[in-house]
């Protein structure tokens, strides 16, 4: 019997970190008391540094979740910017 080989591309798990960051940094920016805290910032920008990581890594590798890095971003720079919007 031949063993059948499977190439299956694994998921980017900082990718996938980053879009939850993102949608954690969003949803905080929608439900906070306070306007202006610093926790949108921090989890925006972080969900954009790993996103841009991710994606760098996903080339080397050729992982799959290239889409989750790319939404962490967008979301990470749209939780960040709503800091100053307040």
């Amino acid at each position: 019997m031949e063993k059948i080989k499977t190439f299956m591309k694994e998921t980017n798990g900082l990718a996938i970190f980053s879009f939850l960051i993102a949608i954690f940094a969003l949803v905080y920016v929608f439900t906070a008391k306070e306007c202006g805290s610093e926790v949108n910032s921090i989890a925006g920008l972080g969900a954009v540094f790993m996103g841009i990581i991710a994606l760098i890594w996903m080339r080397t590798k050729k992982q799959k979740g290239k889409w989750f890095a790319i939404l962490g971003i967008i979301m990470g720079l749209l939780a960040a910017s709503f800091v100053s919007m307040c």
